[in-house]
C-alpha cells in the first residue's frame, strides 16, 4: 500500500532520461526568461562589513550607532559590551555590535559611521548564493509537484488503507515545502541586509602611547589638549 503512493511521486520527479527535445528547449527558454527576471546580480549577495572605531567619546557615539541602525530600519542581532584588559586598560569600555541594515540604506549607515571616533580598519566580503537560491527553487518545485500527484491520487482511491498512506505523504510533503519555502525566506533575508560587524573602542586619545589609566598621564594629556 505505501509502494502505492511513493510509485506515484517517484512520477513527479523530473528526469533528464525522460524529456523529449521540446521539453529540454522549453526548460532552457524557461531558465532563460527567469534569469531575465533578475535585474542586478547584487540580487544573490550575502554581504558582510567589519570595522572597527575608535573613540573618546564613547557614550555618545555608542548611542549614534544605535539610534542611526534603528532609523534605518536595522536590526541590533548582538551587542556585547566589556572593559579592555588589554595593557591594563581595564577601565576603557569595548563594545562589539551584529547589525543588518537593509540593502539601499548602507550608504546612509556608511556616512554616520564615518562620523564616528577614527576608522582603525575596514574589511568586506561576501557570498554569491545564486546556486543556493537555484536548488531551493528546484527543490520547491520537485515537492509542489509530488504534492499534486498525491492529492489526485487520493481523489481517485476508494481504498480505506490507501487513502491512509496517501494522507500521511500528503501531510509529509506539505511540511517538506514549508521548510523549503522558510529556507528561501532565510535566503531572501540573507542578500535584502548587509551584516556589520562593528567594534567600537573608548579610548583617551587616539596616540597609541597615550592609552593608559594612569590618572597623571590623563592630567597631562588633558593640559596638552586643553
Amino acid at each position: 500500500e505505501e509502494n502505492l503512493a511513493y510509485d506515484y511521486a517517484e512520477e513527479a520527479r523530473p528526469t533528464e532520461e525522460y524529456k523529449g527535445e521540446s521539453e529540454l528547449a522549453g526548460d532552457e527558454a524557461h531558465q532563460e526568461e527567469g534569469q531575465s527576471e533578475i535585474e542586478d546580480p547584487d540580487d544573490y549577495i550575502e554581504r558582510f562589513v567589519y570595522i572597527d572605531l575608535e573613540t573618546k567619546n564613547y557614550d555618545q557615539d555608542f548611542d549614534t550607532i544605535k539610534k542611526s541602525a534603528k532609523s534605518l530600519g536595522g536590526l541590533i542581532e548582538n551587542e556585547s559590551t566589556f572593559l579592555s584588559s588589554q595593557d591594563k586598560l581595564d577601565n576603557l569600555k569595548v563594545t562589539d555590535f551584529t547589525i543588518k541594515i537593509p540593502r539601499d540604506k548602507v550608504e546612509k549607515f556608511d556616512q554616520f559611521l564615518a562620523d564616528i571616533g577614527k576608522t582603525m580598519s575596514i574589511d568586506k566580503n561576501s557570498n554569491n548564493l545564486k546556486t543556493a537560491f537555484r536548488d531551493v527553487d528546484k527543490d520547491l518545485e520537485i515537492k509542489e509537484k509530488q504534492l499534486k500527484k498525491f492529492n489526485e491520487l487520493l481523489d481517485k482511491t476508494n481504498n480505506i488503507d490507501d487513502t491512509r498512506v496517501i494522507n500521511a505523504k500528503i501531510i509529509e510533503t506539505q511540511g517538506e515545502i514549508d521548510a523549503i519555502k522558510k529556507a528561501k525566506s532565510d535566503l531572501k533575508n540573507r542578500v535584502s541586509y548587509d551584516t556589520y560587524n562593528i567594534s567600537l573602542r573608548e579610548v583617551f586619545s587616539y596616540e597609541q602611547r597615550s592609552n593608559n589609566p594612569d590618572l597623571g598621564s590623563r592630567i597631562k594629556d588633558a593640559m596638552g589638549e586643553s
